[in-house]
């Protein structure tokens, strides 16, 4: 391919970021980057995790005063941060070399190099960030150049979406949007369960913003992250089949446009967000409240486990609620309460005219077979 021609083809590309699925006609949105027929999706960086090393080519914004362009190791590791949170669940999974080697090259403007592996611009005035796929990925930031929280977490974002990865959470016009959600919110179209993608997990909603980000270690990802960018893994290196979801806690939607969790309110409580969860029970009347996963536990065991009361409330106050279930260890919500000593907890469970019930009902079994063993 000759060198216009990939020129040509970066400027077709097509634009991911936070625009990805609201693009892409709804046949192509799958899990992560369905593109069959699109020629031009080569340079995705998930295709080249076994290279040696990967070259990265950088440079600031024109809106960059003097002082913002002098902070080249701190944003260089930054960037090695972001691509080493990624690669490594792909370390965890294959036994084959992953990429450990990042070669990084300043450029006062961003020229059109055939040989680097990603581009990324770095502007100083805020705004939204962008990531672009095409002949080479490349990725716009727009949170100045001083390494802090909202820097960090845009750039692991933009990061995934140059890997492969697309939004979990996007916007819909109303001609796509959906009639219940997914495991997200109204308006919006789940397919690949991520929480950075979805750009909803705690560290997203770090107060201090103007904290700096320690640059060893890497950031963290969700189980969900975890599991998309395994099965981008899969599906590019191992010929997964894009209509196999592949990890057991999903399901394929039936369209199919993608997988979504077996169980959205579950998968939303177990990511450790109250907010979110009580969205989703707003957002689908239709949801099964009491849905229980392989382990027979409800949203409302993990509510408990995870101390949300706003949300145990609200699942108490839902008029098919069955508050007295038990897991497949015989655990009731109220019992796991109990073996914890959340008294609050216990308190409003107990609140619950069907828990009550059932409770007592516990407490007259057991003391009429103590009795009866007296005997």
């Amino acid at each position: 391919m000759n060198l216009w021609k990939k020129i040509n083809l970066f400027f077709i590309s097509v634009l991911v970021g936070c625009l990805f699925f609201s693009i892409v006609p709804a046949a192509q949105g799958f899990i992560a980057l369905h593109h069959e027929g699109w020629e031009n999706l080569d340079g995705l960086l998930i295709n080249k995790v076994h290279a040696p090393h990967w070259t990265i080519s950088y440079s600031y914004g024109d809106d960059c005063p003097p002082e913002m362009r002098n902070n080249d190791k701190a944003i260089t590791a930054a960037v090695t941060k972001a691509l080493q949170t990624w690669l490594q669940p792909l370390r965890d999974y294959s036994n084959k070399p992953i990429v450990n080697d990042f070669r990084y090259h300043q450029f006062a403007a961003m020229p059109f190099h055939a040989e680097t592996d990603l581009w990324i611009i770095f502007y100083c005035k805020l705004g939204r960030s962008k990531a672009f796929i095409g002949g080479v990925p490349s990725i716009k930031l727009r949170q100045g150049t001083k390494v802090v929280r909202p820097f960090m977490n845009s750039l692991v974002h933009e990061t995934g979406h140059v890997f492969g990865l697309a939004d979990t959470y996007i916007p819909w016009n109303d001609r796509h949007k959906p009639g219940l959600s997914q495991g997200g919110l109204s308006g919006t179209k789940g397919t690949q369960p991520a929480a950075v993608m979805s750009g909803h997990m705690p560290v997203f909603l770090d107060q201090d913003a103007n904290h700096p980000v320690a640059l060893d270690g890497l950031e963290p990802l969700g189980t969900d992250d975890i599991n998309g960018i395994i099965w981008l893994y899969k599906h590019v290196h191992e010929q997964l089949p894009l209509e196999e979801c592949f990890f057991p806690e999903y399901a394929l939607e039936e369209t199919p446009l993608g997988c979504r969790p077996k169980y959205p309110l579950i998968f939303e409580i177990k990511q450790g967000d109250e907010y979110w969860s009580l969205e989703v029970i707003k957002d689908d009347p239709n949801l099964d409240i009491n849905a229980q996963d392989k382990e027979g536990m409800t949203a409302l065991h993990y509510a408990v486990l995870q101390g949300f009361e706003e949300l145990i409330a609200k699942l108490l106050d839902h008029p098919d609620i069955k508050p007295f279930l038990s897991d497949k260890q015989g655990r009731t919500a109220l019992r796991i309460a109990r073996e914890r000593g959340l008294d609050k907890i216990i308190a409003l469970l107990l609140s619950h005219p069907l828990t009550l019930s059932v409770d007592a009902k516990d407490k007259l079994t057991t003391t009429w077979g103590e009795l009866k063993r007296g005997d």
